[in-house]
């Protein structure tokens, strides 16, 4: 947008008019293929696949070879009568080589599938088969109906889809319905069969094997073959992912070294003809693609990655909830207990009020000349009883100190009707009759009814205090997390046996729980918050843009909860860290203000502790530091502030 503005600028500044311009955006900039590709005169800016995958913000590809298969001596093309001339013959059947190709995707499928479900991991890895030929596509279809999967479930039409434009109408408007499905764990389908020239393409998340079934030895486009199954699964802002983020990047370098990834996570594996090998490791290695190659079905598809449960035995002892929203829990008076008999009486009888009162006159006067014209009565039949009652009820409620029973209106509007009915006027009458109902349009009527129900309230409510209410969270509520076995740590008082800490750099916080939190016996209980227990601080950084604080650890000892913050001492001047300190204290004062669910205390307190301190008086208990790290949070949030140190 800012080229289109710099052109408008520098071509029609001056005129009273403005050209229209477009941004196209294309993911094949360019016309051929391999070496031969023509780039379009008018890109503005190339983001190509190899810095998308240097990002890390598609799958990395692995070409998938296994041994034994000898693949290269079998035909990558399908079966065909003979040829008539130049005409090829007609297909008939799937070569020995694609099947054995598809059995290859079928059982990488199969690995992936499995091994997600054993290690906790909720994502359904799908195959997507890619032919160049229709006829091939609908064989492949055919070849799977007879194939069980590893469960024993053959691939039937509700596992399977063939997606292409030569299907009839009913048929392709059911196949396209059933592409919904692949992101869908609650879904069968798990194998998608389409072409390569389909125009109505389609990307999903969870595609993670592709098997390619050429016709040709022509040229593909990498972008024609990889490019429905690019998008990862396993994105970095989702919470549920936090621990595969690092097992990715292993991945990814193994891929660089030219070695076996350790894992599959957000791996695209591709089933080619090792015809085509030269294709993948040579060319586009030398175009900047990252692309590993071999027999990856010995490896772990999770890597060291495992599933840590919250142990139900210890829940009860070292669960920590926190507030998630604080609220005033107003208090609601019970207003069926208000007796009418102690509100008062209208000073005025009811017979000589209803003398006294008269019907709304309206007098027309020409505006000119302010002659009287003609005076008429206003005949109020829009209003009656019933409307009356809606307008003190509103009436009532429309106070500052009694806003929150605006959902209690009948109820208010119940008293209403008792107490005139019954009470106002010292006698029982009846103001669904419009010549009594008269008696009440009087505004010093409606002003005195008002008030005795504001202050009959007033009186229910009584000593009631506003006591803050909160919604809470607690760590049970995560009852699952996913840790690698290489950064776990195993811990006694915590409802998970075992913790996990960071991959790079994690010996910090692996200390401070084996040599601090563990062995410190006022340490009641604690855990390492992950991403997906959502505490969530809210902050302002120097340019005043709200940005997520996720502090470190909860700890609970006898008297308070503590939020926990490790810094190396390289952090601790960065002015982030004293704003976050800020913004942690401020959610601690509110959260203590509100009584928890349970026995747990009700004092929250933010501390901070340096690296440099620990390795000092490494040895300490919790209680021994505990001065330290207060000194710490008061100059960080001190220094925000200069020498004054105003409080926060």
């Amino acid at each position: 947008m800012t080229f289109l503005k710099q052109c408008q600028q520098e071509r029609h500044e001056s005129a009273p008019y403005r050209v229209f311009q477009q941004i196209d955006f294309s993911a094949t900039p360019f016309y051929g293929s391999g070496d031969n590709k023509d780039y379009f005169p008018h890109i503005v800016y190339d983001y190509d696949l190899p810095q998308a995958s240097t990002d890390m913000l598609v799958k990395q590809l692995f070409l998938e070879q296994r041994q034994g298969a000898n693949l290269a001596d079998l035909d990558f093309r399908a079966e065909r009568t003979p040829a008539i001339g130049r005409k090829r013959g007609e297909i008939i059947g799937l070569s020995r080589g694609q099947k054995i190709m598809l059995e290859i995707g079928k059982s990488k499928l199969e690995q992936l599938t499995q091994e997600f479900k054993v290690n906790g991991i909720n994502r359904k890895p799908v195959m997507l088969v890619l032919a160049e030929e229709t006829d091939v596509a609908d064989l492949v279809g055919e070849h799977f109906a007879a194939l069980p999967d590893e469960d024993g479930n053959y691939y039937d039409s509700e596992r399977v889809v063939v997606y292409h434009s030569n299907l009839k109408d009913a048929d392709y408007k059911t196949a396209e319905v059933k592409l919904e499905d692949i992101d869908n764990g609650n879904k069968p389908l798990r194998v998608v069969v389409s072409v390569l020239s389909v125009r109505e393409g389609f990307d999903r998340h969870n595609i993670c094997v592709i098997v390619m079934l050429r016709a040709s030895e022509a040229d593909l486009l990498l972008e024609q073959v990889v490019g429905r199954g690019l998008r990862v699964m396993f994105p970095d802002y989702k919470p549920e992912y936090d621990q595969i983020q690092d097992l990715k990047k292993e991945a990814r370098q193994q891929l660089l070294n030219r070695e076996q990834p350790s894992n599959a996570f957000d791996c695209l594996f591709l089933v080619e003809h090792p015809k085509f090998k030269d294709f993948y490791e040579n060319y586009l290695r030398s175009q900047g693609y990252t692309v590993g190659s071999g027999d990856s079905s010995g490896q772990k598809a999770a890597g060291d990655l495992v599933v840590v449960d919250a142990d139900t035995l210890r829940i009860p002892k070292y669960d920590i909830c926190w507030p998630i929203q604080i609220f005033d829990n107003t208090p609601i008076p019970n207003l069926a207990d208000i007796e009418v008999n102690s509100l008062g009486h209208y000073p005025v009888k009811f017979s000589l009020q209803k003398q006294m009162s008269a019907k709304t006159l309206i007098t027309d006067v020409h505006v000119e000349t302010e002659t009287k014209a003609k005076t008429w009565v206003l005949e109020n039949d829009y209003f009656d009883y019933n409307f009356f009652l809606q307008q003190i009820a509103r009436t009532v409620t429309q106070s500052g100190k009694m806003m929150h029973l605006t959902a209690f209106s009948s109820e208010i509007a119940a008293l209403a009707d008792e107490y005139v009915s019954r009470w106002l006027f010292t006698e029982d009458i009846d103001f669904t009759d419009p010549e009594n109902y008269i008696v009440l349009q009087s505004q010093q009527i409606v002003d005195f009814i008002v008030k005795q129900i504001r202050s009959a309230i007033a009186r229910a409510t009584g000593d009631l205090q506003y006591q803050p209410g909160a919604v809470w969270r607690k760590l049970s509520d995560v009852s699952r997390l996913l840790m690698r076995q290489s950064n776990m740590v195993a811990v006694q008082r915590c409802i998970y046996p075992y913790q996990a800490v960071q991959t790079v750099k994690g010996g910090f916080e692996r200390r401070i729980i084996s040599k601090l939190l563990n062995p410190s016996p006022e340490v009641l209980a604690f855990a390492k918050l992950d991403r997906k227990h959502d505490l969530i601080i809210a902050w302002r950084d120097d340019r005043g843009i709200q940005r997520k604080y996720e502090p470190d650890f909860v700890v609970k000892t006898a008297d308070r909860i503590f939020l926990f913050e490790t810094k190396g001492d390289h952090l601790i001047g960065d002015p982030s860290t004293a704003l976050k300190a800020q913004a942690a204290v401020a959610w601690c004062k509110a959260a203590s203000t509100v009584t928890p669910p349970g026995s747990q205390p009700q004092e929250w307190e933010y501390i901070i502790l340096k690296q440099s301190v620990f390795e000092t008086h490494e040895g300490a208990s919790f209680n021994a530091l505990l001065p330290i790290m207060r000194m710490e949070r008061e100059a960080l949030i001190a220094g925000l502030y200069g020498e004054l140190g105003l409080n926060i």
